[in-house]
């Protein structure tokens, strides 16, 4: 594996453990997490072991830490859609945001944390539920209260939504037919056919 010095993240005032979150997700989002050494993030950033050592005791507080920021990416980005003027443009927005999902967190990278680390798999697990509960579930209610969804069981719903998500995973031209159907299925009036 040809490592390319990242050193200027040293020198850019930012902080270090943030440094070495952000090198190391973009190593193991390349090449996954087995192959990636500590030693490979050292010389990524140009610091030494014992340097690393003092932000994380091992590879695995750090695939903690840059499992809970990717995490914590996604979850602030749908908390804001909460702004948007109603639920149909909510869910809308939501469906851009998993689109980027298959580019931020590749498939090798969640192969090898459910594999090596399924403590840590257990943060995307709590993912999903986030999605269904908090997000996809909210979302319907509110449709529904803003007369724009019929009314429908939540929690079915939403497992159907999350379903969408992870059957176009990888293909988000899918998605796009997949979002519209969806969609149209909320919005229609089950009295109308």
């Amino acid at each position: 594996m040809e490592i390319k010095s990242y050193a200027i993240f040293k020198y850019l005032g930012d902080d270090l453990r943030e440094n070495l979150i952000t090198v190391s997700w973009h190593l193991f989002s390349s090449y996954g997490v087995r192959p990636v050494s500590i030693e490979d993030i050292c010389k990524k950033l140009s610091i030494s072991r014992s340097v690393f050592y003092r932000y994380f005791a091992n590879k695995e507080a750090l695939l903690k830490s840059v499992c809970e920021t990717e995490v914590g990416k996604y979850k602030a980005a749908l908390l804001k859609t909460h702004w948007e003027p109603n639920a149909a443009a909510q869910t809308l927005k939501i469906f851009e945001i998993l689109a980027t999902l298959p580019q931020r967190i590749p498939k090798l990278f969640l192969r090898d944390i459910e594999i090596k680390y399924p403590h840590l798999f257990q943060i995307f697990l709590d993912f999903k539920i986030y999605l269904l509960e908090k997000v996809f579930e909210e979302n319907i209610r509110r449709g529904a209260a803003e007369g724009i969804y019929r009314h429908t069981d939540e929690g079915y719903a939403a497992k159907l939504w999350y379903e969408f998500v992870v059957l176009n995973y990888t293909d988000w031209n899918a998605a796009n037919y997949s979002r519209e159907y969806f969609l149209r299925g909320l919005l229609s009036d089950p009295n109308s056919r």
